[in-house]
């Protein structure tokens, strides 16, 4: 169980230098925390109790002293499969904050697994392993590098699990400001190339959604791990098409995604297939009919589940939508504009309504608010909304409506609605409410019909007017056969 060294050695010391020079052909290994014993004193912490426990090998040749040691063909081996292999010069060894030099990285293999019993304590986003090649230089306080290689699969899981896939490949320089606080270590990156298939990124993908097939990043990140700033440009492939993001601004917390915070401008274009790899298939073909391609920009600020943001879509040849809103956990405001917004492209067929037969346009602004409220007999939460959208213009036929508002509040099962036309060709007040929580359940309505102009709406090629008053009420109903 003690470190043991052999080889050839030459030792000159002194007075003033425990270790003026020495020259080793190195052949042993033992524990870590035998090696600490010749570095200065370190806070006695259980992650560098548990750090000292770490098996190591080295074998090689150095020569020189702690304050530069040249080192040929130095490989040293941590746990059971990390190993470090460099030829160069290394300096002020005995100096943690001024480590350094000047070295060519011939190969670095890192494994999670080697270090699960510090990762357990403080759980890390970080790859399964890790394979990189490439030139350092510098000190400790900053090291410029230049480094290509490959990870495997990303998460914050202790252990990895062994699998079989292609891992993600990278080519990047720039300068690294390493901190005694992993989280407080600054970059300064060119990312030249990073590209990942599925494998290696769905463990940052929440809970339903899938990941792209592959995604390539470009671009620049910069700041502490903490408090990056970033330029960055994704691409993502998916069923053989391609969707583009592009985003700039500051990232909080990023090695910990339970705290990350974010304040970001986008751009790009996403493409259906993409959509439809984060909301279910079954939830938007029977409602919408998606364009194949989607054009974005806008900004986020906040967390994942706390935030502000705003974005803009153009809909291929389907309109222009607008959205600015909030979220608070699982409440949520937003304010929505549409422009020359064709719902007759955009709806799905239904037994009721032939989409692609309508002329429907709208153009409008509106306001949706979500809080869902808890039950009184247990902890599950029931939706509860409301709804105020004005319609400036609504283009049926080729015959243009203005003014018409639309409200309408969800309360569990229960719901009410408003539609309001001031249009001289459509002037109508009307209202309903229902429950659907009963066990009979209830619709009621209940409005005026003041003008209907049926030639207008092409219903007749005569002048014919409807005006009536509309009351109503039913019971026994279900949402899916109203």
């Amino acid at each position: 169980g003690e470190t043991a060294l052999s080889g050839d050695f030459s030792l000159r010391l002194s007075p003033t230098q425990p270790l003026e020079f020495f020259s080793a052909d190195l052949d042993g290994g033992g524990k870590i925390g035998d090696l600490l014993a010749f570095v200065p004193p370190a806070p006695n912490t259980a992650s560098l109790e548990k750090l000292a426990q770490l098996p190591f090998e080295i074998r090689g040749k150095a020569e020189g002293n702690l304050d530069r040691l040249q080192a040929t063909n130095l490989r040293l081996s941590l746990g059971q499969r990390t190993h470090f292999l460099v030829n160069g010069n290394l300096q002020n060894l005995a100096t943690p904050e001024r480590m350094g030099g000047n070295f060519r990285i011939e190969q670095l293999h890192f494994e999670k697994n080697d270090f699960s019993v510090l990762l357990a304590e403080k759980p890390m986003l970080l790859p399964a392993f890790a394979d990189l090649q490439g030139n350092v230089s510098g000190s400790n306080g900053r090291l410029t590098l230049d480094l290509t290689g490959q990870i495997g699969k990303l998460d914050s899981a202790a252990v990895a699990v062994a699998a079989d896939y292609e891992p993600a490949r990278f080519d990047m320089q720039g300068t690294v400001q390493p901190s005694s606080v992993f989280e407080k270590t600054r970059l300064d990156l060119d990312i030249r190339q990073l590209e990942a298939g599925r494998a290696v990124i769905a463990g940052l993908m929440p809970p339903g959604m899938v990941a792209p097939e592959q995604i390539s990043l470009t671009g620049k990140v910069g700041g502490a791990l903490n408090d990056l700033q970033t330029d960055v440009k994704l691409t993502a492939l998916r069923q053989q098409k391609t969707s583009t993001l592009a985003v700039e601004g500051n990232l909080k917390n990023a090695t910990a995604p339970d705290s990350l915070r974010f304040d970001l401008r986008f751009s790009g274009e996403v493409t259906k297939a993409e959509i439809l790899g984060y909301v279910p298939d079954s939830l938007v073909t029977p409602v919408l009919n998606l364009p194949e391609k989607t054009i974005f920009d806008g900004w986020a600020k906040g967390t994942p589940t706390n935030l502000a943001a705003a974005t803009n879509l153009t809909l291929g040849n389907r309109g222009r939508l607008s959205l600015d809103g909030t979220l608070r956990s699982e409440n949520y405001q937003v304010k929505i504009v549409a422009d020359n917004l064709k719902i007759n492209q955009l709806a799905a067929d239904s037994l009721l309504w032939q989409a692609e037969s309508a002329d429907f346009t709208v153009t409008a602004e509106g306001k949706l608010a979500s809080s869902p409220v808890s039950t009184s007999s247990d902890d599950r939460t029931e939706p509860s909304a409301t709804l105020e959208a004005r319609f400036d213009t609504l283009v049926w036929q080729g015959m243009a409506l203005q003014n018409i508002l639309v409200t309408g509040s969800l309360d569990g099962k229960k719901f009410t609605a408003t539609l309001t036309s001031t249009d001289e060709r459509a002037k109508v007040n009307l209202s309903a409410n229902g429950d659907f929580g009963r066990l009979a359940p209830l619709l009621e309505w209940n409005g005026d019909v003041q003008c209907l102009d049926l030639d207008a709406f092409g219903f007749t090629q005569k002048n014919a007017f409807v005006c009536d008053h509309l009351e109503g009420k039913r019971e026994g109903l279900l949402p899916d056969t109203l």
